[in-house]
């Protein structure tokens, strides 16, 4: 193989004299085997400075790629204003007026966009071309084994593992919508169900209202109290089975939440034995499940986690554990422990239910996979427990035995000693007890969901609708003394973070008086401010209790209003 120097002597005419006019001839060394080039449809973008050696390479450039044109630059800079261009390849020396070795190659590929880079350098360094090899560029060639062929080859494989690069991403494309278009069917299939009877009965609710309307209009005899009794308990029916399938949506939308990652995780110091304490607390359980909860938790060190995610986990497995109980005898239980296992603080949830099937095993943690009812599971459960585990660094894992019962293993890294508070949970909203009667600012764009809401709100508060952000700003500009101020998220024109910025700005003393309503934070500025707000915020679907219990929290958390004027 010719060196660079070599090159110089032998192959800057295209047509040199035959070797045997040379007074010492070379011996003839074969070519190598020859590469396959992929055709390539721009330019090659040449970073050198050296004069003679960018006119050498123009040559071999010339020789073996008479299609495409070069472009030659002597710095970085003249690089970095030429690209983007119509260039399929960059080659690039390392000893530049202002830029060398790896630093060259990191400004080079931040400039270059995803063109491939060829390496070609007279530094010999075989830790300098991993590092570059690592961080990207296609090849690495040293000057002195530069000949005609040696750059062929590189350039051709450069080519092909970038054609290579790209089938790859495009396959994983292709893989991700694949993916996406599971989970929508699953989704979907989750969500029609429940819609389906929820639609029906309230078709029906609807024939009865009109029926009962012919009744008290027409000459009929009215029914008698046991008939009324019968008839109102079947509406009531109706009622309970439509409030029973929107909970089964909005369990399954709570539970794809964390596969949005749309919210930043609120990582800090967690007692995770306290943390298991108020989830178990916090669990709607009922009576003769609760008695069946057992609660042996050693003082553990802190873990780095996300309080409300790691609550997430725990109810979870409990709430799964207890549906394996299916019918608890006095022997039945659930058991939560904590405990240290040398650098990670182990959350154990035992039961001694029914077990998991050994054909069942290997696809507990699918989404959407359940061996539950549909009404008691969504399936999602386990998955997003480990998607939460593992994000935290921890792990997961368990042991069943059919009929004996299963054991979750929780394992989460202790954390390291920082600074920062110890994080506790968010205390619950005190009880709706004798609720004081308060003035509420209501702001959602959606008719309906205002309505609702104003009718939910009507029989304990004074309330004031407002369907836009201008129409809650010219409600406030003509009385702005409310106790609190419940505002849709998103909403068109000026939208649910607009609203709060003005009102912090023109009402300060509202500042602490408000109220986020969120169906979902669409865009990144409303995720933003998701993710960094104080403020209190509810996600849509919320409950009478819900709405109330955040208002009475809000307005008694705030200073008194303002007096009137």
């Amino acid at each position: 193989m010719y060196g660079l120097d070599e090159v110089r002597a032998g192959h800057d005419d295209p047509s040199p004299e035959p070797a045997t006019s040379r007074a010492s001839p070379k011996p003839q060394r074969p070519d190598p085997a020859p590469v396959r080039v992929p055709t390539g449809n721009g330019g090659f973008l040449v970073v050198e400075d050296a004069p003679l050696d960018a006119t050498l390479i123009r040559k071999l450039l010339a020789r073996s790629f008479p299609e495409a044109p070069t472009r030659i630059v002597g710095t970085l800079a003249e690089a970095v204003e030429t690209l983007p261009g119509e260039f399929e390849l960059i080659l690039l020396n390392l000893g530049l007026p202002d830029g060398h070795g790896l630093d060259a190659v990191l400004q080079m590929l931040d400039a270059a966009k995803g063109i491939p880079i060829v390496v070609l350098t007279g530094m010999d360094d075989a830790d300098l071309a991993r590092q570059c090899l690592e961080h990207g560029v296609q090849d690495f060639v040293v000057k002195h084994t530069l000949d005609e062929a040696t750059l062929r080859r590189a350039i051709g494989y450069a080519r092909a593992r970038d054609h290579a690069q790209r089938l790859t991403q495009q396959l994983q494309h292709v893989d991700r919508l694949a993916a996406i278009g599971r989970l929508v069917a699953a989704v979907a299939h989750e969500v029609n169900n429940p819609a389906a009877f929820i639609r029906l009965n309230t078709e029906e609710l609807l024939h009865q209202v009109s029926d009962l309307h012919a009744l008290l209009e027409g000459p009929e005899p009215r029914p008698d109290a046991e008939s009324l009794r019968e008839w109102l308990d079947e509406l009531r029916t109706i009622l309970v089975d439509n409030l029973d399938g929107v909970e089964r949506v909005t369990r399954l939308l709570r539970d794809l939440q964390p596969l949005t990652k749309s919210r930043a995780q609120n990582i800090d110091r967690v007692d995770a034995a306290e943390a298991c304490r108020s989830t178990c607390d916090a669990l709607d359980l009922r009576p003769e499940h609760r008695t069946h909860l057992r609660l042996r938790l050693d003082p553990v060190p802190a873990v780095q986690a996300d309080p409300g995610r790691l609550g997430q986990v725990v109810a979870n497995l409990v709430l799964n554990a207890m549906q394996s109980l299916d019918g608890p005898d006095d022997d039945d239980e659930v058991v939560v422990t904590t405990s240290t296992s040398g650098p990670w603080v182990l959350v154990t949830v035992r039961d001694t239910g029914c077990g998991i099937a050994p054909e069942d095993r290997a696809r507990i943690f699918e989404p959407f996979y359940s061996t539950k009812p549909k009404t008691k599971n969504t399936g999602l459960g386990l998955s997003i427990s480990q998607e939460i585990v593992q994000s935290l660094g921890g792990k997961i894992d368990f042991e069943s035995q059919p009929n004996k019962g299963t054991c979750f293993f929780v394992r989460l890294p202790i954390a390291e000693a920082i600074s920062s508070d110890e994080s506790q949970l968010a205390r619950p909203s005190p009880p709706l007890t004798a609720l004081a009667r308060r003035r509420i600012l209501l702001v959602d764009d959606e008719p309906k969901v205002l309505e609702a809401l104003g009718r939910c709100l009507a029989h304990h508060h004074e309330i004031t609708l407002a369907s836009s952000g201008h129409e809650a700003l010219a409600v406030l500009h003509d009385n702005d003394r409310f106790d609190v101020v419940v505002c849709d998220l998103v909403m068109p024109g000026l939208d649910g973070v607009a609203l709060i910025e003005r009102i912090r700005a023109q009402y300060p003393t509202l500042t602490h008086r408000i109220i986020v309503l969120s169906g979902g934070a669409a865009t990144p500025r409303t995720a933003a401010f998701v993710d960094h707000t104080d403020l209190p915020i509810l996600n849509k679907p919320i409950s009478a209790d819900m709405i109330l219990g955040a208002i009475e929290d809000t307005a008694r958390r705030a200073a008194p209003p303002r007096a009137p004027r």
